[in-house]
């Protein structure tokens, strides 16, 4: 939104136009080609609009990826904090309520582990090991399981979220009870660690990582044109384009327009002829949310009269 202020004046007239954007709060991302690091993309993305881009959901991956296409691959705003935390694969954050078996997680299989459901509780191994598979968030069930599959846990949670789904996120211990009578043996849960954090602090923990990436576990997130638009590790310090997302910022413009005139600009029908002028400028240069309004300010002009000297910006003869 354009608003535009004109103080008028017997003789002198001045425009201010201030530019006032708000920031939408559907999806917005704007690509840049510019290549910069990381740090310096992410300080570009907080001056110009909020910060690198967060992703929330799937469909906020796909216009990521849509906005990136047929460019070249850009930093978003996901980096390597090094602190381990369990997160839920659907994007709803961190663990709140566990149910591990006893001596669970143990860590057996590495530093890094998926989590799988057993009749009792659950436990962790590697996210490599092949494992039956059920989905949640169905239209008609809550539950989808299909027959004879055995997959490692990102192919897993990949099948269920090419069906709209994604791995059961466990609220309650009867879902854990629900989930292993639908399939009478130990299944994949949406359930893994994780040590990225997103720029902008948000607490989504959606990942779409190509397959085997994150390897180096470390860097900054990079979403790539190919391999529909899923994301890789770079080094921070490496300079790439990048995309921001969030509306532009404010801006503050000031104009200043002299104008002469016989009579009082504020009473005279000049007034109405210079806005309509202006706002066809404005409209000209592709403008269209504005507002423009007319305030007098004789008083400056009276200062003006009585010290012809105080208007002169140069020196004397």
């Amino acid at each position: 939104m354009f608003w535009v202020r004109v103080f008028a004046v017997r003789l002198i007239g001045m425009v201010m136009l201030l530019s006032m954007t708000t920031e939408s709060t559907s999806p917005e991302y704007h690509y840049y080609n510019q290549t910069l690091s990381w740090s310096n993309a992410r300080s570009f993305c907080r001056v110009k609009h909020s910060d690198l881009a967060t992703v929330t959901s799937m469909e906020e991956a796909q216009l990521l990826a849509q906005t990136a296409a047929g460019r070249g691959d850009a930093w978003i705003g996901l980096r390597f904090i090094g602190t381990a935390r369990w997160l839920w694969s659907d994007g709803s954050g961190a663990l709140s309520s566990s149910y591990w078996d006893e001596l669970e997680p143990n860590f057996a299989d590495g530093p890094n582990p998926c989590a799988e459901t057993k009749e009792g509780g659950w436990n962790d191994l590697a996210c490599s090991t092949g494992r039956a598979l059920v989905c949640q968030g169905g239209a008609t069930s809550p539950y989808y399981s299909p027959q004879s599959y055995m997959g490692e846990w990102t192919f897993s949670r990949d099948y269920c979220r090419s069906l709209g789904m994604d791995l059961p996120t466990i609220r309650s211990r009867s879902q854990i009870t629900t989930i292993f009578n639908a399939v009478k043996t130990d299944v994949w849960i949406g359930l893994f660690l994780d040590r990225w954090a997103w720029s902008d602090e948000s607490p989504t923990s959606l990942r779409y990582w190509m397959v085997g990436r994150p390897a180096n576990l470390q860097g900054c997130a990079v979403v790539s044109v190919t391999d529909q638009g899923r994301w890789y590790e770079e080094q921070c310090e490496a300079e790439m384009p990048f995309v921001c997302q969030g509306g532009f910022k404010s801006q503050r413009v000031l104009m200043k327009l002299k104008m002469e005139s016989h009579g009082d600009l504020d009473r005279s029908a000049a007034s109405a002829q210079l806005l309509q002028q202006l706002e066809a400028q404005l409209r000209s240069q592709g403008i269209s949310d504005f507002q423009l309004s007319w305030k007098s300010d004789i008083r400056r002009q009276d200062e003006i009269n009585e010290n012809p000297a105080a208007e002169s910006h140069g020196p004397g003869p």
